[in-house]
C-alpha cells in the first residue's frame, strides 16, 4: 500500500506491510524548480529487499512526479554504491555527470547524479 503527504516542496511517501500495520520502506521528492523534482531519498527496510517494492515506489514517485507536472527527476547517489546505480540505471535513469563534495567532517564524498526525463 502507498501513501503520500504533501509538506510545501517535499512530497513523502510511505509503503505499508499489506495489512497496513507496519511501514517496509519510504520515499521522499523535493521540488527545485518549476520542472525538477529531486528523489532525495528512497528506501525499503532490509527485511523487505530483493522483492521489488523498491521498484514499485520509484514507478509510483515517477508517476506522481509527472502528474503533478514535472519533466525530469533527479537522484544523487555515491559513486561506490554499485547497487544503488544499477537501482537507478535498470530503471532508466541516465548519469548526468561526477561530482565531489567536501562534508561537514572533513572527507570528500564522490557523488553521482542521475536524470529521468518524461
Amino acid at each position: 500500500m502507498l501513501k503520500a503527504r504533501n509538506l510545501e516542496k517535499a512530497k513523502f511517501y510511505l509503503v505499508m506491510e499489506e495489512n497496513g500495520e507496519e511501514i517496509v520502506g519510504f520515499a521522499q521528492t523535493i521540488m527545485r524548480n518549476e520542472g525538477t523534482v529531486e528523489l532525495d531519498r528512497i528506501i525499503i527496510f532490509p527485511e523487505f529487499t530483493r522483492k521489488g517494492l523498491g521498484s514499485k515506489l520509484l514507478q509510483h514517485v515517477l508517476n506522481e512526479s509527472k502528474k503533478r507536472g514535472f519533466k525530469k527527476v533527479i537522484v544523487n547517489t555515491g559513486k561506490d554504491e554499485i547497487r544503488a546505480r544499477r537501482f537507478y540505471e535498470k530503471n532508466g535513469f541516465e548519469k548526468l555527470e561526477e561530482y565531489v563534495v567536501d562534508t561537514p567532517w572533513g572527507k570528500k564524498l564522490e557523488l553521482v547524479c542521475y536524470q529521468f526525463s518524461f
